[in-house]
């Protein structure tokens, strides 16, 4: 299983923040969200594209020292252009929206969120019903002067800077059966913020090569 395409938007103050794939969203597809978004005070509300409406949230909310997150999907998109949009319960001072694309036929399997600090991140761990998986997920870091990198094993998404804050996505396809987590090097000791989630394969389809790279976002 592979990541067929993502994007990455952020910004500063707001109440919502959308982003679209660059090429149009193949027919039984599974669309991943993950918004990370600070203070830690502000609620996701929900998350949406204007296809396929309404996502499934994966979770509850998870609230770290500076950064808030939850990850969201929809099983089974409509092709087509697709915009996705994140909104919140008030304005946030810096939101990140990760949309990432995988295969079409493929089921969510388990997820795992966490918090804490220090060099290392983790989501915990999530036990997967199978070797064919594909682990999603994203991490923020609580100072400005602490880069991420992805963890051993895993293959980065998209890694940003917004309003001086790192934040990555990344994924990682060859986990086996069993208890498995999303891990995540930090460049010095912080608070860190971490969602995953563990999606298998229900049916062979999709396929393509993922956006990968490093962004700096400027805030307006």
């Amino acid at each position: 299983m592979s990541v067929v395409q993502s994007s990455t938007s952020g910004l500063g103050s707001g109440t919502s923040v959308s982003d679209s794939f660059d090429s149009n969203v193949t027919a039984g597809s599974t669309l991943v969200a993950i918004a990370l978004l600070a203070p830690n005070s502000v609620n996701i509300t929900g998350i949406s594209d204007d296809v396929n409406g309404a996502y499934t949230a994966i979770g509850t909310q998870e609230d770290g020292t500076a950064f808030t997150g939850q990850a969201y999907r929809f099983e089974g998109a409509a092709s087509g252009a697709t915009e996705v949009t994140a909104s919140f319960s008030g304005s946030t001072a810096a939101v990140v929206l990760f949309i990432i694309e995988l295969p079409d036929g493929v089921e969510l399997d388990d997820f795992a969120y966490d918090t804490g600090s220090g060099t290392s991140a983790s989501t915990g761990n999530m036990t997967t019903s199978e070797d064919n998986v594909d682990i999603v997920a994203g991490f923020s870091a609580g100072d400005a002067t602490v880069s991420i990198e992805a963890g051993s094993g895993f293959t980065e998404i998209e890694a940003v800077t917004i309003v001086g804050d790192a934040v990555i996505c990344e994924h990682d396809d060859t986990n086996s059966t069993g208890s498995n987590a999303a891990t995540a090097t930090l460049s010095g000791s912080t608070t860190w913020l971490a969602i995953g989630a563990a999606f298998k394969a229900a049916a062979v389809g999709g396929g393509g090569g993922a956006r990968y790279g490093l962004t700096t976002l400027g805030v307006g």
